[in-house]
């Protein structure tokens, strides 16, 4: 923000400000609270699925011919949601702390 002048390093969002520069405001904040919460849930969601293409109904389901991804959207990610959304929750709560931290 301060070498490459993209967005305002500093920058206050007040009533009546244009969409355009409103945007510009909280791309910034917005982006560093995502990205780090995004990588985090990738990698958890890899490693779920992962752990889900090991059982032997995945196996089965491939032995009937069914496509990858028909295996994986079907069988696999209805299996490893519950984890998936354990880190979701986590996350937020991440979230709500990051926000005060980013903010300051």
């Amino acid at each position: 923000a301060v070498q490459h002048q993209w967005f305002p390093a500093i920058s206050t969002v007040y009533e009546g400000m244009p969409l355009g520069e409103r945007i510009q405001a909280i791309a910034l904040p917005a982006s560093a609270l995502t990205l780090v919460v995004l990588a985090h849930m990738m990698r958890m969601t890899r490693a779920a699925i992962l752990n889900v293409m090991q059982s032997a109904y995945i196996e089965t389901a491939e032995l009937k011919g069914l496509s990858a991804f028909a295996v994986i959207r079907k069988h696999a990610f209805p299996n490893a949601i519950a984890p998936i959304i354990t880190v979701v929750m986590l996350n937020l709560a991440y979230l709500v702390v990051g926000v005060v931290v980013v903010e300051v």
